[in-house]
């Protein structure tokens, strides 16, 4: 019998002895396998009759096509013994061949697990999903402008879900502005690089090209990079448009924008300028004519504005509509000399509030009579984060951290039905002008409503790699003898949908609080999730009892590798 649980990233079975003398094994996969890269999977046994395990245990795992099942794709071997406390983890990789040519709908395999003596019950098999595409590729040309008749010098990087370099073979696309391939290829990237050019003819079509790149095992998913076509003209002057202010809230009264413009020999221009301002609603680009402007240039600068009026005189739909919406200024200078040259920006937000908040890698549930930890990012309107911006839920309050972040824990009550929160910002603004979020978390269902709990806090601070990450596995039980049954707990450390290590960490007896270790590597770059589990049995022929929890944790940031320049 097997009982499968679906753990986030990962996917969780349980191989349930049919008699009392054989282990309980466990098997845990990534919910996804990525072709063309080694994925952990794990496997363990458990005693299921109160006796320790003695002796080792020969797992065999195999990879098998699906629906079909006639082709072994992968396979290995583990040894479970008292030394890995009969837990262990083997590479498996899904070639690429199993799904190239491509074919259409999604693509699964078997993962099969098998183990003596055999028996009706000395297997266990899951349905994985594969995903085709097996990493990424990055496209650089020399320049983001070309003219006729020159060199476009491109290379093409490809790497893994690791962003380790990798020898892939690859097709490259080059299109013109019509979207018509004039070059097509099959290349090989040899340590993960690939450099070459292409000229460009006279007679060409100005625009935009690009380059496309794609893994031969997922021509639909596309890496793309663009260039510039045009005729050869060398502008005497330089313009740049400045706004006041990167967002225009609805209670302000106008928006100014500075002109600055230059001559390439770094002297100012004078003359004049035309300005119009518009409205970009999604797609759509509206331009308010009312707002057509001239205004001086001295001495390189000038300036130009939108009242608010003049915003809402051109659209009779209340302000709600404009929420999200971005403005631009097109901006064209005439030189004393009468050169002229144009230039726009649209780097303008509208916005009621000059925060957004929004809650982040927070639990939908909440395990009553324990810490419930929530998070929230804050934002400017642009989606960049705001550090050291005030939030307050209740009469708890925290600034943001630089990357725009606060945690807030509540203390939920034993009896809790459900658990409404609402974090506001607390800034110097009208209350209207408050940024605010809203969610509800239920009380967590346990198997049978036996009241068994997990709990992991983790002390986060200067998380980096090369440091070690304290955590703290707090248990809670209906039933105080449950704890008494717990003999130990198993640690994941998950990150990039990968399972990164594994860890057996012992509980001592009749304890609630048990405390662990885990050495924080650069493979858990930029953040990991910790998920701890323990089982208690329930019997001949039931399901035990899996009870988890798992928490989210970030790493500092820093490059993987180093480099070093010498005489």
């Amino acid at each position: 019998m097997d009982v499968p649980w679906s753990l986030g990233l990962i996917l969780l079975l349980l191989g349930i002895p049919l008699t009392h003398a054989e282990p309980l094994y466990i098997l845990v996969t990534p919910r996804v396998l990525r072709v063309g890269n080694p994925e952990n999977i794990h496997v363990q046994a458990h005693s299921d009759s109160g006796q320790p395990l003695t002796g080792t245990l020969e797992v065999n795992l195999t990879v098998w096509d699906f629906p079909r099942k006639k082709a072994e794709v992968a396979r290995s071997q583990l040894t479970l013994s008292p030394e890995n406390h009969f837990m262990s983890q083997a590479a498996l990789m899904v070639p690429e061949s199993l799904v190239y040519p491509p074919q259409p709908g999604q693509q699964h395999v078997i993962i099969r697990a098998t183990w003596a003596p055999t028996s009706t019950s000395s297997f266990m098999e899951k349905v994985v999903l594969v995903a085709p595409h097996a990493g990424y590729i990055f496209i650089q040309t020399d320049k983001t402008i070309y003219t006729p008749e020159h060199m476009v010098q491109y290379r093409v990087l490809t790497v893994n879900h690791k962003m380790d370099p990798v020898t892939r073979t690859f097709t490259l696309d080059i299109k013109n502005p019509e979207g018509i391939t004039v070059i097509s290829q099959d290349l090989l990237a040899s340590r993960g690089i690939f450099a070459s050019s292409f000229h460009l003819p006279e007679l060409i079509s100005f625009g935009t090209w690009t380059i496309e790149a794609s893994y031969q095992s997922a021509g639909k998913l596309k890496f793309k990079a663009a260039f510039d076509v045009k005729e050869y003209v060398l502008p005497s002057f330089e313009v740049r448009l400045i706004p006041k202010k990167s967002f225009f809230y609805l209670r302000d009264d106008s928006l100014c924008v500075e002109i600055q413009a230059w001559y390439i020999f770094n002297k100012p221009v004078d003359g004049h300028a035309l300005a119009i301002f518009g409205v970009k609603l999604g797609s759509r680009r509206i331009a308010i004519q009312s707002s057509l402007q001239r205004v001086e240039i001295s001495r390189g600068e000038g300036h130009v504005s939108l009242q608010k009026d003049t915003l809402m005189a051109a659209f009779q739909g209340p302000e709600e509509d404009f929420i999200g919406a971005s403005i631009y200024v097109n901006v064209t200078v005439f030189s004393s000399g009468g050169e002229m040259v144009q230039a726009e920006t649209s780097a303008v937000k509208i916005a009621r509030s000059p925060y957004n908040i929004k809650f982040t890698r927070t639990p939908q549930y909440f395990k009553p009579g324990m810490p419930f930890h929530f998070r929230v990012f804050v934002s400017n309107p642009d989606g960049s984060p705001a550090s050291g911006v005030l939030v307050r839920y209740q009469d708890r309050k925290m600034y943001t951290s630089p990357s725009g972040v606060a945690t807030l824990t509540i203390n939920t009550d034993a009896q809790l039905k459900q658990l409404p929160i609402q974090v506001v910002t607390d800034e110097h603004l009208r209350p209207e002008d408050q940024a605010s979020a809203r969610m509800t978390a239920w009380p967590y269902s346990t198997q049978d409503g036996s009241g068994n709990f997990l709990h992991i806090e983790a002390k986060t601070s200067d998380t980096e790699v090369g440091s070690s990450l304290q955590l703290s596995l707090h248990t809670k039980h209906l039933n105080p003898a449950a704890k008494d049954q717990i003999t130990h707990f198993t640690i994941l450390v998950l990150s990039k949908g990968q399972i990164v290590s594994t860890k057996h960490q012992l509980k001592s007896h009749g304890s609630v609080f048990t405390s662990a270790i885990i050495d924080v590597t650069s493979e858990m770059l930029p953040s990991f999730r910790i998920l701890a589990f323990y089982l208690l049995p329930r019997g001949t022929g039931q399901d035990p009892e899996l009870v988890a929890d798992s928490i989210w944790i970030d790493v500092k940031d820093r490059c993987m590798g180093t480099v070093s320049q010498t005489p």
